[in-house]
């Protein structure tokens, strides 16, 4: 099994984001997971898919109580996988995928790993939604996309 880098990084003290840590990790300001029976839903920033494509892992920090839940995205060149450990959830997946996301005008893109299913997903702008709400996301391919 693949270890998660949380080892590796200087984790901020408190819910610190789009903070740049060690080995250009970076925490996410956007990204949004659901978890839902067998299913992990990811939705990205146009900043979060651009350093997943690159090669650079993205993580958020979720408060809960005095602990904290750390989820970390990781793209990788070996074996694709999916834990958690130490209150650390990760997915590693191909840098290809996240590549061929940004490259195309796909939505986002599915898989299974083990008995796991995760869809990663362009975050699009919501019609209607005060832009400070938008920043950041991807351009809405349909005129009528109320939240």
């Amino acid at each position: 099994m693949i270890q998660p880098i949380h080892s590796r990084v200087e984790w901020p003290s408190s819910n610190v984001r789009s903070h740049k840590a060690n080995e250009g990790f970076i925490f996410a300001k956007d990204m949004k997971i659901r978890l839902q029976d067998h299913s992990i839903r990811v939705r990205l920033s146009m900043d979060e898919l651009d350093h997943l494509a690159k090669g650079q892992p993205v993580a958020m920090n979720t408060p809960l109580g005095k602990r904290v839940l750390v989820s970390e995205i990781v793209p990788t060149d070996g074996p694709e996988d999916i834990g958690m450990q130490d209150a650390v959830v990760f997915i590693h997946l191909d840098q290809k995928r996240f590549r061929a996301l940004q490259d195309s005008e796909d939505e986002g893109f599915q898989l299974s790993l083990g008995e796991s299913e995760i869809l990663v997903q362009k975050d699009y702008k919501c019609i209607g939604r005060a832009e400070d709400k938008n920043a950041g996301l991807f351009p809405n391919p349909k005129d009528d996309a109320a939240c």
